[in-house]
Order: C-alpha cells, then structure tokens, then sequence
C-alpha cells in the first residue's frame, strides 16, 4: 500500500480509503447497501490486512447508522486507523440542523454546546 501525507498532519493515510455509505441502508440510503455489522468487519479486516488505514463516513449515511457500525466493526482496532466523518448534511427540518456551525458540528458528535 502506498501512503501519504495527510495535510500538514504529519499523519501517514493509505492511498485507497474504505468508504461506509453503504453500511446501515436505512432511508434513501438502502438503494446504495445495506452492509451489518458482520459485513462491515469482514470488509474493514480485508481492507486492514492490504494496508488500508483510512475510513470515510458522514452522519447523513444511513442517518447515523453507518458511523455507529463503522465503530462497532472496528472495535479494538479503532486506534490503529484514521476515521474521518462530514457533518454538514442535514440532519433534520431546523435552519440549524444543517451546516459548519459550532452548535451543528457539536451535536453531530455528540458532545453538548455550553455557552461558556
């Protein structure tokens, strides 16, 4: 596998990234895969052993779904690999369930706003 330098990271990421839009096939997301748990492992180990060590996935896949089985079929080797996510997508109706904002970004990962 041939890597490279990932910005001014320092951080070396295999050429080929495994992307997760077909895990979970919930929503209009079900016409593109419906790749479980067993599926995603199968595929991410296989990916692993040929040097693979970057992962794509977005909130939007799946509704969540595919970010939550990404981690579940990684399991331990989660810090062995660069997982990378988009949350701009919108995530509901609201003018601020979409977008780069501090408030949207923060809920997309699951960590609470506080004013301070």
């Amino acid at each position: 596998m041939q890597y490279r330098i990932l910005g001014n990271s320092g951080l070396k990421v295999s050429k080929l990234t495994l992307g997760t839009m077909t895990f979970g096939g919930e929503g209009f997301m079900s016409k593109l895969g419906d790749t479980d748990v067993d599926g995603a492992r199968n595929l991410i180990d296989k990916s692993i052993d040929h040097g693979v060590n970057f992962f794509d996935t977005a909130n939007m896949y799946s509704q969540g779904r595919s970010e939550e089985i990404l981690g579940q079929a990684l399991g331990d080797k989660r810090n062995d690999v660069l997982v990378t996510t988009k949350v701009r997508f919108p995530m509901g109706n609201g003018p601020n369930e979409r977008g780069l904002s501090r408030l949207h970004i923060r809920e997309q990962v699951g960590k609470p706003v506080s004013s301070g």
